[in-house]
C-alpha cells in the first residue's frame, strides 16, 4: 500500500511549478464534468432560446400577425403565386392584395393568384395580407420573365405574312440577315427592303420568335481555310445581337415590341457545306473557327444566354460535318441546324423512330452521333401543282405525299424531345431564281413548295400544316 501510495504521490515540475498529481487528476475530472455541464447547459439554452423565439413569434402573431409566405412559379410570361397568410391569433384573413410590378394588382380572399405579363422584364411582386383586427403584413419577391423557350414551329415567310403565320399556329420565323463584307456589319433590312426593326416590332408583338439566319454568300477562296475572318464576323454578330437580341438596346422604352419574343438563338450561315451559293463549300475548319469566335465574343459581351446553331451537312456531306466536329466547332453551339431534304439509306440508324418518307434519317443519325439537339431550320417538299408548274428536281411529289410529310414532321417535333424546331420551306410558292440581283427578289419560274399558290389560294398542305399544329398543341 505504501508502495502504491508512493508511486501515485508524485510531483510534476513544469518550469519550476510543482503540481501535486492527485490534485491535478481531481482538477482534470472537475474540468471534464464542467465542460459536459456546459455542453448540456448550452443545449438546453439553445432549446430554450428557440422556444423563447417561438414564443415571441407567437406573441407577435397574437397582436399583429406575421408576413405571408409566398412562392412564385414562372412559366414564360405567365406567373402563378401561391402562399400562406399568418393573421393575428383569433383573427381571420379578410383580403390579400397582390401588386405585380407592372402597374396592375389583384385582390382576393385566398391564394393562388395568376398573372400574364406583356413583356419580358424583372418584376417586384408584393403580396399583402390583411386580417379582421386591422393588421396587414406584406412580403415582396422578384420575378424574372425572360424569353420564350418552348419548341418552335416555323415557316419561311416575310413580315407581311404574319397574319397567315398566326392562322397556322406558327410561333417562329427565320428572317435572313445578310453580312456586308465591305462594312464588316449586317445589312439592316431583308431582301424585300423591310428594316430589321420593323421585323422585330411586328413579329414580337404577334408572339412570333425569330431565329435569324446570319448569312453571307461571298465567293469561296480556293485552297484557303478562311471564309470570313472569324474576329470580324464575331464582332459583327455581337454588335447586331446587342441591338436586336433579347436584352438588346432596341427594346429599351420600345412600346412597339415585345422583348419576350426577341431572338435568343442565332443560325450561323445557310448550308455552308454546299457549293450552290458560293461556288464551293465553306472550309470546315474556317466554319468551326467562326462558330468558336462567335461564342467567345458573345460570352465576353455578357450575352452568354444567347445560343448559336451550327450547320450540319446533308446526307451527302457527312464528312464535312465530321471535319467541323473534329475542329471543335460544335462545342460552341446549342444545336445543329439541319436541312433533311434527302432520305439516304446510308444514314439509317437502329432503332429509327422517324418515318422514312419525311427524310429524317440524317436527323436521327446526327443526334445519335453527336448527342446534340437538332433544329430543322429548313425543309420542304415540291408537289405537282397544276397551277405553279415547275421542275422540282428529284423531289417532285404528289400533294398527298407532301401533306403526309408535313404532318409527320410536325408530329415528330411535338413528340421527340431533342427536335427543337421545324421550319417549313416555304409558306408561299416561290420563284426559282433565273436572274439574281443582290438585294432584289429573284426573277424566274414559280416552284410549288409552298402552302399557298401564286394566285393566293391555299393548297391542301395549308390545311395539313394547320391540323398537325393544333394536334400537337401549338
Amino acid at each position: 500500500m505504501k508502495l502504491i501510495t508512493k508511486k501515485i504521490h508524485k510531483r510534476i515540475s513544469i518550469k519550476n511549478v510543482s503540481i501535486d498529481l492527485p490534485i491535478l487528476c481531481i482538477a482534470v475530472l472537475v474540468l471534464i464534468i464542467g465542460i459536459a455541464g456546459c455542453i448540456i447547459l448550452n443545449s438546453s439554452h439553445a432549446s430554450e432560446h428557440a422556444s423563447t423565439t417561438a414564443g415571441l413569434s407567437n406573441n407577435s402573431a397574437l397582436t399583429k400577425g406575421l408576413p405571408p409566405d409566398i412562392t412564385p412559379t414562372v412559366n414564360g410570361l405567365n406567373v402563378s403565386l401561391n402562399g400562406v397568410c399568418h393573421p393575428a391569433s383569433g383573427a381571420s384573413v379578410t383580403s390579400i392584395k397582390v401588386t405585380w410590378g407592372d402597374g396592375t394588382k389583384d385582390v382576393a380572399s385566398s391564394f393562388p393568384f395568376t398573372h400574364n405579363y406583356l413583356k419580358a422584364r424583372i418584376y417586384k411582386v408584393t403580396a399583402t395580407c390583411a386580417d379582421s383586427l386591422g393588421n396587414s403584413k406584406y412580403t415582396r419577391v422578384k420575378v424574372e420573365e425572360r424569353f420564350f423557350t418552348g419548341k418552335l414551329l416555323s415557316l419561311q415567310a416575310y413580315a407581311s405574312d404574319i397574319p397567315n403565320l398566326q392562322k397556322l399556329h406558327a410561333n417562329s420565323v427565320r428572317p435572313e440577315i445578310s453580312f456586308d463584307t465591305n462594312t464588316g456589319s449586317f445589312v439592316d433590312k431583308d431582301r424585300l427592303g423591310v428594316s430589321t426593326g420593323t421585323w422585330m416590332n411586328q413579329t414580337t408583338t404577334a408572339h412570333i420568335q425569330a431565329i435569324p439566319l446570319l448569312e453571307s454568300y461571298i465567293p469561296v477562296t480556293p485552297n484557303s481555310n478562311v471564309y470570313i475572318d472569324p474576329t470580324i464576323w464575331a464582332n459583327a454578330v455581337t454588335k447586331w445581337c446587342k441591338q436586336y437580341c433579347y436584352g438588346g438596346s432596341f427594346y429599351k422604352k420600345n412600346t412597339s415590341a415585345n422583348e419576350y419574343y426577341a431572338p435568343h438563338i442565332l443560325e450561323i450561315l445557310n448550308e455552308p457545306y454546299g457549293g450552290w451559293f458560293r461556288g464551293g463549300s465553306v472550309p470546315p475548319i474556317g466554319y468551326a473557327n467562326m462558330l468558336i469566335a462567335t461564342r467567345t465574343a458573345l460570352d465576353n459581351a455578357g450575352l452568354g444566354y444567347i445560343g448559336i446553331l451550327g450547320a450540319s451537312g446533308d446526307a451527302g456531306h457527312a464528312s464535312w460535318t465530321a471535319d467541323v466536329a473534329a475542329a471543335n466547332g460544335y462545342k460552341s453551339v446549342i444545336g445543329l441546324a439541319d436541312h433533311p431534304y434527302a432520305n439516304s439509306q446510308t444514314y439509317r440508324v437502329t432503332p429509327i423512330s422517324a418515318i422514312l418518307k419525311a427524310g429524317f434519317d440524317e436527323v436521327y443519325y446526327y443526334h445519335q452521333l453527336y448527342n446534340i439537339d437538332i433544329y430543322i431550320t429548313e425543309v420542304g417538299w415540291c408537289s405537282q401543282s397544276t397551277i405553279d408548274v415547275a421542275k422540282c428536281d428529284l423531289r417532285n411529289e404528289t400533294e398527298a405525299d407532301k401533306d403526309a410529310n408535313i404532318t409527320d414532321s410536325i408530329n415528330q417535333l411535338g413528340s421527340v424531345s431533342w427536335i427543337k424546331d421545324f421550319n417549313y420551306y416555304n409558306l408561299r410558292d416561290y420563284e426559282q431564281c433565273v436572274v439574281i440581283t443582290v438585294g432584289q427578289p429573284c426573277v424566274g419560274q414559280y416552284v410549288s413548295y409552298g402552302l399557298i399558290l401564286s394566285t393566293g389560294a391555299n393548297e391542301p398542305s395549308y390545311s395539313a400544316y394547320l391540323a398537325a399544329a393544333i394536334a400537337n398543341g401549338f
